[in-house]
């Protein structure tokens, strides 16, 4: 049954999705990197079994269909799974490629276990909930991506920026499409979270997390509830309820995304294939 679950979690297509096509600027004429799909070598047994899922369902061709569908890139991006020796997934600049490692998969799919809502859920709300984590999570690493291959000047911490590109791609160009992105993403910061309680941990703990180039999984949390209500009051206010934002957030929430959108549009737009919606 579990993996049977994990196989429906990963067989979400975008094939279907209608782009409305941006107009084609004369510097883009160049751009002729294309996103190539690879599966790495995996660990163990369980790795070698998610990687084998993955394969199966094609996730990483469909991830990079996705991208030469809706990105423009001065250089080839690597796409794809590999085991990595913990739970992860990043940008590599180095080889070129987004990495989503096995092991995240496998914690996804834990922490989906764990949580007594989804684990006597019927088979297609756990597969939703996986799934749109997985793509939510990708598309924040997309976000360093096209940072790294196309050369995007940002200002302050990238990890927040590959966030805010995250949420405006998913609010303009899937969740308009009937595909949960943010809300599943939401879930597992939120589970994530738990893991840690930080008015208990320890000096090198609180060090560690505070010095870390992410923000706090609590505060992305936030974040992330506010930016999608600002984004569509509808299905953003599922997302706010679900963490409890405090009126004084939801409140600014509408100011706050435009802000977003316009500066993600501003450093971004120039590199998509496709017009917001």
């Amino acid at each position: 049954m579990e993996m049977l679950k994990v196989v429906c979690a990963l067989v979400l297509s975008f094939g279907t999705v209608s782009w409305a096509r941006a107009a084609l600027p004369l510097e883009q004429l160049f751009y002729k990197g294309q996103a190539v799909p690879f599966y790495g070598t995996a660990r163990s047994e369980r790795q070698q079994e998610l990687l084998d899922i993955a394969k199966k369902t094609q996730f990483a061709e469909r991830m990079a269909r996705l991208v030469n569908s809706a990105v423009h890139l001065k250089t080839n991006l690597g796409v794809g799974f590999a085991s990595c020796g913990q739970p992860n997934a990043f940008y590599d600049r180095q080889r070129g490629a987004v990495v989503f490692c096995t092991e995240m998969l496998n914690l996804m799919v834990n922490l989906a276990r764990s949580d007594t809502d989804l684990a006597t859920a019927d088979r297609t709300s756990f597969s939703r909930v996986i799934d749109g984590a997985v793509w939510g999570i990708f598309f924040h690493e997309l976000g360093h991506a096209i940072i790294g291959v196309n050369g995007v000047p940002i200002t302050g911490r990238e990890e927040d920026v590959a966030d805010q590109f995250a949420i405006y791609f998913a609010a303009h160009f899937v969740e308009p499409q009937g595909t949960p992105v943010v809300q599943p993403t939401i879930w597992l910061f939120t589970q994530m979270s738990k893991r840690v309680d930080i008015a208990s941990a320890d000096q090198d703990t609180i060090k560690r997390l505070m010095s870390n180039e992410h923000s706090l999984d609590q505060q992305r949390i936030y974040n992330l509830a506010c930016w999608a209500l600002g984004a569509n009051s509808s299905r953003g206010y599922v997302s706010a309820q679900y963490v409890s934002l405090p009126q004084e957030r939801a409140g600014r929430c509408s100011n706050e995304f435009a802000t977003l959108d316009f500066g993600v549009r501003k450093q971004f737009q120039k590199f998509l294939k496709v017009r917001p919606q």
